[in-house]
C-alpha cells in the first residue's frame, strides 16, 4: 500500500537531493519496501494456488499460509501506523496555527 501520491522514482531522486543522509535514506527505504514486497509475493502465491485449483492441477490453499498472512498483517499494521503518525503531525500543525492566530487576535484587541 502506497501512501505517497508521487511515483517512487521521484522520491528516489528527490530525497537524496533534499539532504536526507544516505545512512537514514537506505535503511528507511529498505524497511518501507519490505511490507509491500511481502504482500505482493503472498498475493501472487495465492493467485497461483487459486489458478491451480480452478484448472484442477492442484488444491486450494497451497499458498504461503501463516508466513503470508503475517506479511499481509504486517503490511496493514505498518500502513495504519504511518497514517496515524501523519494524522498526528497534521493535528499538531493545526493546533499550532490556531494558537498563533488566537495570539495575533488577542494582540490586535489589546
Amino acid at each position: 500500500m502506497r501512501c505517497s501520491p508521487l511515483p517512487a522514482w521521484i522520491s528516489n531522486y528527490a530525497l537524496p537531493l533534499a539532504g536526507v543522509p544516505f545512512g537514514t535514506y537506505l535503511p528507511a527505504s529498505i524497511i518501507g519496501m519490505l511490507p509491500p514486497i511481502a504482500t505482493n509475493v503472498y498475493i501472487g502465491a495465492m493467485g497461483a494456488s487459486v489458478a491451480k485449483a480452478i484448472t484442477g492441477s492442484g488444491r486450494l490453499g497451497n499458498g504461503l499460509g501463516l508466513p503470508g498472512l503475517l506479511a499481509l498483517g504486517l503490511s496493514g499494521l505498518s500502513s495504519a501506523i504511518l497514517v496515524r503518525q501523519m494524522a498526528t503531525v497534521d493535528l499538531d500543525e493545526d493546533e499550532g496555527s490556531q494558537q498563533q492566530s488566537s495570539q495575533h487576535a488577542s494582540r490586535a484587541t489589546a
